[in-house]
């Protein structure tokens, strides 16, 4: 078996029927596994959606990478080709994950492609034994997010949304029984401009989309997908068109891009799994200064927002990603607390409660304070919960 090794966690590839998939496995444990990764959601003739799947046929490992090529090909005879470059990013469990896809053969009845990366989710089918996070738009199962908010509904067999929605691009989700953790990220920094008008329900093909989608789906079983480009919304059923003509316009903001000889897609992202619970204790377990920035970040923001009269000193004419992603701080009030309080006012309060629970303060500045060793025998009240397995 092939496999790299980031921390406690190993990506390996093994050999099915079908071709080549592969799993991530913690202490010998499979946690996920995918079989077919190379995925691609063809526009056709009629404009459908029409799905492909397929196996790797090689898969070569070098200098710490390993680089793994398969091929699809459209019944009309498009060909596409696969080229995964996968390697850790770190010792701390986490993994890059680079694509590039050729075309060729391209058949003008091919009217449009996406490609996915994604990662079957082994704990559970059922979407309500995660907790979800995406910065801005998802907290836990959202049970708290206005109506129509993303994940509001938990019955859906596909969720996406894309990258550039959030305010950073990552979308996490956690076992809850364990704390097992899988996070994606976009890699890509720069982002290309997108040359058409793309703010509309429609079936759009061009060349220049350069952002991907962050999500779940359910087809076939529980997966995280990083879907490129980025065609985001809920499954048709969802839509508040299912019942009419319209069901197949307005389920997904579909986005592709061209089936022609002369077009190749590249992009990455991050794959990093763990068991935690909340981003400063992240931060003192690992010693990734990401996780300690991204804690001073989150606190600003909810200071941000829920500093309405200035008491906290953030009265500049801004808004924390709070209230910009959940329609506006004047929007809520107008319609009623009904709103505003069980949405804003949690995802606030618990994380505070979080905090003080463990460090006896309400500010990341003054945990900082506390001797070094004192701050790592606070982080361990949750070793009962067997969260860090360290």
């Amino acid at each position: 078996m092939q496999k790299l090794t980031s921390g406690l966690y190993t990506f390996c590839f093994d050999r099915g029927a079908e071709g080549i998939g592969y799993s991530v496995l913690r202490d010998g444990v499979c946690l996920y596994r995918t079989a077919k990764p190379l995925l691609l959601t063809l526009k056709d003739y009629a404009g459908k959606r029409v799905p492909l799947e397929g196996a790797y046929e090689t898969v070569e490992l070098s200098d710490g990478k390993a680089v793994a090529v398969g091929v699809l090909t459209t019944p009309l005879g498009s060909r596409f080709r696969f080229t995964d470059t996968i390697c850790p990013q770190d010792d701390a469990g986490a993994f890059r994950f680079e694509r590039h896809v050729d075309i060729s053969n391209a058949q003008e009845d091919d009217l449009g492609f996406d490609t996915q990366i994604t990662l079957g989710v082994l704990s559970s089918d059922t979407v309500h034994d995660y907790d979800y996070f995406a910065p801005g738009s998802i907290y836990r199962k959202n049970e708290w997010a206005y109506p129509g908010s993303l994940m509001k509904r938990m019955d859906l067999d596909i969720c996406w949304m894309r990258d550039l929605h959030f305010t950073l691009p990552f979308f996490s989700m956690q076992h809850a029984a364990t704390g097992e953790t899988v996070t994606f990220a976009r890699a890509k920094h720069d982002v290309r401009v997108c040359e058409v008008f793309d703010n509309h329900y429609d079936c759009v093909t061009h060349e220049s989309f350069d952002f991907g989608a962050l999500g779940i789906s359910r087809p076939g079983g529980m997966s995280m997908d990083y879907v490129f480009p980025g065609t985001e919304g809920y499954d048709e059923e969802a839509s508040r068109y299912a019942r009419g003509v319209y069901k197949y316009q307005f389920g997904f903001r579909q986005r592709y891009h061209p089936v022609r000889d002369d077009f190749c897609q590249d992009y990455a992202g991050y794959m990093r799994f763990g068991r935690y619970d909340g981003f400063y204790r992240v931060y003192l377990i690992t010693g990734d200064e990401h996780y300690l920035r991204y804690t001073k970040f989150l606190e600003k923001n909810t200071r941000t927002v829920v500093d309405v009269d200035g008491t906290y000193g953030y009265s500049e004419k801004r808004r924390g990603f709070v209230d910009e992603g959940s329609g506006g701080f004047s929007y809520f009030t107008i319609m009623g607390t009904y709103a505003w309080l069980p949405w804003c006012s949690y995802v606030m309060i618990d994380p505070l409660a979080r905090m003080y629970e463990t460090f006896g303060c309400f500010s990341v500045v003054d945990a900082e304070k506390l001797p070094p060793a004192e701050r790592q025998e606070r982080n361990r009240i949750y070793r009962d919960w067997e969260f860090f397995g360290r």
